[in-house]
C-alpha cells in the first residue's frame, strides 16, 4: 500500500511518502502528515533547511518486515531520505502512542538528515497534543517481543 502526503505552502521544500507492506494506521499517518505540514510552514524549520545546499527534502518511510535501514542521498538540488522500519512497531499502540511514534520516527529521520548533510541541529519536532509516550513497562514488553521475533527469524 502506498500513501503520500505533501505539505503545501509558498515554496514546497518538504514532502513525505509513507509505504507499508500492510495498512499504516490512520492515527500514525495523520500524525506524521501533521508533523511535516507544521514543520514545512514553521519559520524555524525554514531557517534550518536554508543551511542545506539542496532546494527540497523528500522523506520516504517504508514499514515492512525487511531489515531496518536508513539512507540519505543528495543530488540535483534535492535530498532524499529513505527510512525503513519494521511494521510490527504499530502493534498494540493506541492513537496517542501512534502519534508519539510518528513524531519519534520523524525526529530520527530529521536528525539523520541533519548529520548527513552537515546541517545545524534541527528544531524540536512538533508533537500532537494527544501524543503519549509508552510507559517503561510497555517499552520493556515491546523490546522482549522484538528479541523473540529476531530469534524466531534466525531459526531455519
Amino acid at each position: 500500500m502506498e500513501s503520500t502526503a505533501m505539505a503545501t505552502g509558498d515554496a514546497l521544500w518538504l514532502s513525505l511518502a509513507l509505504y507499508g507492506d500492510n495498512d499504516i494506521p490512520a492515527a500514525y499517518f495523520d500524525a506524521a502528515c501533521a508533523v511535516v505540514e507544521t514543520a514545512h510552514d514553521d519559520s524555524m524549520w525554514r531557517v534550518w533547511w536554508s543551511h542545506a545546499e539542496q532546494h527540497d527534502l523528500v522523506i520516504e518511510i517504508a514499514y515492512t518486515l525487511r531489515a531496518e535501514r536508513s539512507r540519505v542521498t543528495a543530488r540535483q538540488g534535492r535530498a532524499w531520505v529513505s527510512f525503513r522500519r519494521n511494521g510490527s512497531r504499530f502493534r498494540r499502540l493506541n492513537k496517542g502512542g501512534l502519534a508519539h511514534l510518528a513524531a519519534t520516527d520523524l525526529e530520527a529521520v530529521l536528525t539523520l538528515v541533519s548529520t548527513s548533510l552537515n546541517l545545524p541541529t534541527p528544531p524540536r519536532v512538533p508533537r500532537a497534543a494527544h501524543a503519549t509516550s509508552p510507559t517503561e513497562r510497555e517499552e520493556a514488553a515491546r523490546a522482549r517481543l522484538e528479541v523473540l521475533r529476531q530469534r524466531h527469524r534466525k531459526r531455519p
